[in-house]
């Protein structure tokens, strides 16, 4: 007997699960109303019934609506509406309100008023002038409300903490057609910053003394806390980090402010590998860092990257200037080796870089100079050797939002550099390249634009390394071509790199199931010594996986130029700026 009963229980559930599932939508044809913000607040406020589920509950059903209805009016000043529900279909899926609005309820009086040191606060007296709430027009409560939580907000994020409405009534005659409206607050004092509390060591002290936005004695605000919270996180310093104010410690109108901190580990270690089809094929990164090296806040890390036709290893010892998140001093070491192609290259370098956050638009400003030793043998010319003295400026900026899965962002850098003969370098030459990337989303649909350009002005073309001249195709290139396969070639049909870049890019991308999105794309370009009609193109298809871990992309491509139509499938793991 248990066993059926289980079973009956277990089939009635399935069946009320599967009733609420397809439980059909009401729909609601309104007329008599002209003002679209009115129709709209009407149809979202019967978009909370349920169909009636028979006819027995029509007239229940028509008088719920008649109340929604009237409710949704009301908020906009229409007391004395005239409301007519009736079905258009047997099933009660189909319905016709014809409302007449009638007059509008019109503000008699009106009284907005701060008491207390608030009374002088202009962000304040802002969000009251700014209300749209003025004697003589249509009383719209929504509007009354937004100002009692935007006051309320404000005041706490300026530290008035004993913020509080005195009066707030709100008082409609129906048989006049008007309001009365009354709305006094009391501020209270504006309470200041307190004493920063911490537990202090020597390099925390050394670092909060520069970071720190305010001072104790400044009148509060909730800004502050933030950017202090920002700043700490970027240091890259902590593993956590909170800023709160103590309002149960608040003495004399002054908050203390807490700050607690959990450090990074001494030492952090990141592994990684992965898979490229782009004639990379396996590739190992390691990644160590020290993040805090003494009280002057130093950092160090080094980095190892491995595959089959790349290997580079780095160290970067990270100085604080004036500001150890927006001025910085990097010192670098690096040597890079690539053997792909017709490129067989070892580079040796040591560089200095100060980078710089600049205020404007989230750009950083890095200033650089680099000394390099390269060997390298391009295409079929004969092994050189070049050193170089390279001074240069980088320009860039990075901006998302969506976390794992971007849904919106920008990606944009400049670089300029150049040497001389004159002070101690091989050649002659400058040099400038450009990258921009574009996401952007309407609705469920996906865009993404991407662009790069290069060009190398010198007067001896054969003598610049490999490492500097251009070269075209691969995953985040020209797809259908393997890595740096295009650029213009010799005698013997070997590549030798390019004076020039010019790489345009657009992909388009729509959700097709869960965590999956459907792509197509076109890359066009080239890399070369002059432009001609020698324009690469690759198209194809693209499948986009919204994995824990982040998007894997796959890409079928066709590539196409003077010289050839391929075919490749390009994977991909990381977000697309």
């Amino acid at each position: 007997m248990s066993a059926r009963l289980s079973v009956l229980c277990c089939w009635l559930m399935n069946l009320l699960f599967s009733a609420v599932i397809q439980a059909e939508t009401v729909n609601f044809d309104i007329e008599g109303l002209e003002q679209k913000h009115l129709k709209q607040n009407v149809q979202l406020h019967l978009q909370t019934l349920d169909a009636p589920s028979s006819r027995f509950q029509f007239e229940d059903f028509a008088l719920q609506a008649q109340k929604k209805a009237r409710t949704a009016l009301k908020a906009y000043g229409y007391y004395q509406s005239n409301i007519n529900v009736m079905p258009t279909d047997n099933k009660g899926l189909q319905w016709k309100l014809v409302i007449e609005a009638g007059k509008p309820v019109l503000i008699r009086s009106l009284k907005l008023q701060i008491n207390g040191d608030g009374s002088q606060d202009a962000q304040l007296n802002a969000i009251i002038n700014e209300s749209g709430l003025k004697q003589g027009t249509p009383l719209n409560q929504s509007k009354y409300e937004d100002l009692k939580s935007r006051l309320q907000a404000m005041a706490l994020a300026r530290g008035y903490f004993d913020f509080s409405f005195s009066t707030h009534t709100l008082k409609v005659s129906n048989s006049s057609l008007t309001a009365d409206v009354i709305l006094i607050a009391d501020s209270g004092a504006r309470y200041s910053f307190g004493k920063l509390q911490y537990s202090r060591d020597e390099r925390t002290e050394a670092l909060i003394a520069q970071l720190v936005p305010f001072q104790q004695g400044e009148p509060y605000l909730a800004d502050g806390l933030a950017e202090l919270s920002q700043a700490l996180k970027k240091t890259r310093y902590f593993r956590h980090v909170l800023v709160r104010p103590l309002l149960s410690e608040a003495s004399n109108n002054q908050v203390p402010i807490a700050l607690t901190l959990v450090h990074m580990p001494r030492d952090n270690f990141d592994l990684g590998g992965g898979f490229s089809s782009d004639d990379i094929g396996p590739r190992f990164r390691a990644k160590w860092e020290r993040p805090w090296v003494n009280s002057r806040g130093h950092s160090m890390s080094a980095e190892l990257f491995a595959s089959q036709v790349e290997q580079h290893a780095s160290f970067d010892y990270k100085i604080p200037l004036s500001d150890p998140v927006k001025h910085f001093l990097s010192l670098q070491l690096g040597y890079q080796a690539l053997q792909d192609n017709d490129t067989d290259s070892s580079k040796y370098t040591l560089s200095a870089q100060r980078h710089i956050d600049l205020d404007t638009l989230d750009w950083q400003r890095i200033d650089f100079i680099r000394y390099e030793h390269e060997e390298y043998q391009q295409g079929s010319d004969e092994p050189q050797t070049a050193n170089l003295f390279i001074p240069g400026v980088t320009f860039s900026r990075l901006r998302s939002r969506g976390g794992l899965d971007v849904d919106w962002g920008d990606k944009q850098m400049v670089t300029l550099e150049a040497a001389g003969d004159d002070v101690g370098s091989d050649v002659n030459f400058v040099r400038i390249s450009a990258v921009t990337r574009w996401l952007r989303s309407l609705g469920e649909h996906r865009f993404l634009l991407r662009a790069e350009a290069g060009a190398i002005a010198t007067d001896d073309f054969d003598a610049i390394p490999s490492s500097l001249r251009f070269f075209a195709g691969g995953d985040q290139s020209i797809r259908g071509f393997g890595y740096r396969n295009l650029a213009p070639k010799d005698e013997e049909g070997e590549l030798t790199g390019g004076r020039y870049l010019a790489v345009v890019s657009a992909e388009y991308s729509y959700p097709v199931a869960d965590e999956w999105r459907a792509a197509v794309f076109i890359d066009a370009g080239n890399a070369a010594n002059k432009f001609n009609n020698n324009i690469a193109t690759g198209a194809g298809v693209g499948a986009i996986w919204q994995s824990p871990v982040g998007p894997v992309r796959i890409y079928v491509a066709r590539g196409h130029n003077d010289e050839e139509n391929t075919w490749r499938l390009h994977l991909l793991m990381g977000p697309s700026l």
